[in-house]
């Protein structure tokens, strides 16, 4: 990979594919650029140019491109069968280059081959929603809709309640993409199966946990504040009120700063108590007293309570 001023470019060797089964292909290197450009998914990723600026077209790209027409290169069944996951990349690509005018024979195979994505790791589905998230936030939700146009919602689990609330959240969906499959859950149970399902980190099925267990409660400036005050991040809050469209509570979060608690374990030990269970726990029946005055107590005051 190239890494310059105008973005990463990856190289590779010319190919062609000896043999696929979905999933892996096996490959001969070649030297022809069009037996190389007939590997490709779309006839828009499979333009070429050289160091000269000369563009070779094998497959009519560029007048798809100006067309903004979506076209699989040769036979759409033939490269779906090649790797499933180009059912997905189609419709991603799709809405990444406003390329929305789609074939009805292409259409027609990626509904007729959607079962292949069973086939397909699951991490690799997951990196491809990332992408849609990434490249085009405010379509995620076209792109749902896309999924249960040809059933493929029911294959990959994917869930679909209401899409069209997801636009509340498109700022967030390109950092946060598991906050869009969030806003089509229902329960912290069907939350924790699905990511389970689709093997999501620790780190993102904390958010999205988080996002269905609070994202249909009412939320008040003391809860916010308690949120912040237990270190939730203010990114995952804005987009929980974002969805609820309370733009006061977005303001707030603002204004309210965090400041770690006072009382540590070792000024605890320092009037009388020892290392140990109990100190744990009294340490969280001070933060108690801490937050029932809104946070205003400071540490002397805290520790007044043990003078005798």
């Amino acid at each position: 990979t190239f890494v310059t001023e105008f973005g990463e470019f990856e190289v590779t060797t010319l190919r062609v594919d000896v043999e696929c089964d979905g999933r892996h292909a096996e490959v001969e290197f070649t030297t022809s650029w069009e037996a190389d450009a007939a590997r490709r998914d779309f006839t828009i990723n499979a333009m070429m140019m050289n160091i000269h600026g000369n563009v070779f077209d094998f497959f009519g790209g560029k007048e798809d491109l100006e067309a903004g027409i979506m076209r699989f290169v040769g036979e759409a069944h033939d490269r779906i069968n090649e790797d499933a996951l180009r059912i997905l990349r189609f419709f991603r690509i799709t809405h990444k280059t406003g390329c929305e005018l789609l074939p009805q024979k292409d259409l027609m195979a990626c509904a007729d081959n959607v079962t292949l994505l069973h086939d397909i790791s699951i991490e690799r589905v997951w990196d491809e929603f990332k992408k849609v998230c990434k490249d085009s936030p405010d379509k995620v939700g076209n792109f749902l809709l896309d999924m249960a146009a040809i059933q493929a919602h029911r294959v990959l689990h994917l869930p679909l309640e209401d899409p069209a609330v997801i636009s509340t959240i498109t700022e967030h969906v390109s950092k946060f993409p598991t906050f869009a499959i969030g806003t089509q859950l229902t329960t912290v149970d069907i939350a924790s199966q699905f990511a389970d399902h689709w093997k999501l980190s620790n780190v993102e099925r904390s958010e999205l946990t988080f996002f269905v267990a609070n994202k249909d409660k009412e939320h008040t400036p003391q809860n916010i504040q308690d949120f912040i005050m237990d270190g939730v991040d203010k990114e995952w809050l804005e987009a929980l009120v974002d969805f609820q469209q309370d733009e006061d509570l977005h303001d707030y979060i603002h204004v309210v700063d965090f400041f770690p608690f006072p009382v540590t374990g070792k000024d605890l030990m320092q009037v009388g108590f020892e290392q140990g269970i109990l100190l744990g726990q009294e340490l969280e029946k001070l933060k108690k007293v801490w937050k029932d005055s809104r946070y205003v107590l400071t540490k002397e005051q805290l520790l007044n309570r043990y003078t005798i």
